[in-house]
């Protein structure tokens, strides 16, 4: 796909009333810009590691979220790594955080063409001659799996998706719902995801309400972390990139805009991958993600928790990354996936 040439907008300060209360800001230790073939600026947080440097790590938000996503000031899993040795780059795509904003539509495609070669060419001047690894939770682990079928690249070391699926189609979402009402907003440029979930994030964690079990399963994660993140962790999502992730729900998945199925090339799979879910996540289920973990072969290990799998308490969207039980349970995971790619030690 050829470069676009144009313009991008540094983002404006949305609207946030409840700013001073519930606002909670995680501090980098730098933060670097990205800047890719389209001209647009993406931010990349960096927590530099202490100790024995073991690697770089990309750690990528999900759709219509933010650095906050590995970064919450309360849960930073991207601080937790980075005591543990690893060099740890949190981007915000297009639009997200404190990245620019195309004037232009964004699709899939514009994620895996222009910003993933960019944040992974800054990480690789940041951080020359270590070996680079990629967190990703839902849409941040879509992209590895898509950029890695897509373009065979050889300079991930390893990979680790949270709540990834590249095929909607197998049991239940959230999303599909979504999908259905897309004609309704297609004319509307962008959704403000952002501002409704700061609007309404004081009465979370207080009372039962869909926007919170979107999200998180009862009791998973703390209130007031819930209430944080809703707060400022979430931004306006573009309805062109909602239109292209529909494609999730067509036959075998995701595709580019000329036709390219990622599941369709599930079997050209090279990169070790670790493949995470949760039992009670209402956007990308489990069956989804273990459906995928299987099309990609002896390559991907297949990692689900939940009650079921003998962990404290079930997991939703966001608890797999920010609840109460993943510093215990999953982000240890984690590390031990980098340290040892190909293989979880017991």
């Amino acid at each position: 796909m050829p470069a676009r040439n144009s313009p991008a907008v540094r983002p404006r300060k949305p609207l946030r009333p409840w700013k001073r209360w519930l606002h909670q800001k995680a501090h980098a230790d730098v933060r670097l810009t990205a800047l890719t073939r389209d001209n647009v600026r993406l931010a990349v947080h960096r927590v530099f590691p202490k100790g024995n440097v073991q690697g770089a790590v990309v750690l990528m938000h999900g759709l219509g979220c933010n650095r906050y996503t590995f970064h919450f000031p309360q849960r930073s899993l991207a601080r937790y790594l980075a005591e543990a040795g690893w060099d740890c780059f949190v981007p915000e795509l297009r639009g997200c955080g404190e990245s620019d904003s195309p004037r232009g539509p964004t699709r899939l495609d514009d994620l895996l063409t222009y910003d993933v070669p960019a944040i992974l060419e800054t990480v690789k001047k940041a951080s020359p001659g270590r070996p680079i690894h990629w967190v990703g939770h839902s849409l941040g682990g879509i992209l590895l799996l898509a950029h890695l079928l897509h373009t065979e690249d050889t300079s991930i070391r390893s990979g680790i998706t949270l709540a990834s699926a590249l095929d909607f189609t197998q049991g239940p979402s959230s999303y599909s719902a979504l999908a259905f009402a897309l004609p309704l907003v297609r004319p509307v440029p962008f959704v403000p995801w952002g501002l409704v979930t700061h609007l309404f994030s004081p009465l979370l964690g207080r009372v039962p309400n869909p926007l919170e079990r979107f999200n998180f399963v009862k009791g998973a994660t703390e209130p007031a972390i819930i209430r944080a993140l809703h707060a400022d962790g979430f931004g306006r999502i573009p309805t062109s990139l909602f239109e292209s992730l529909a494609t999730g729900f067509e036959s075998n998945g995701f595709r580019t805009q000329d036709g390219f199925r990622f599941l369709e090339q599930a079997h050209r799979l090279k990169t070790p991958l670790l493949i995470i879910s949760g039992d009670e996540d209402r956007q990308i289920n489990s069956a989804a993600v273990a459906h995928t973990a299987k099309a990609l072969g002896k390559g991907a290990l297949y990692l689900p928790f939940g009650r079921a799998h003998g962990n404290r308490h079930s997991y939703g969207h966001l608890d797999l990354v920010l609840g109460r039980h993943a510093p215990l349970e999953v982000w240890p995971c984690i590390a031990n996936w980098l340290s040892h790619p190909g293989r979880l030690k017991t």
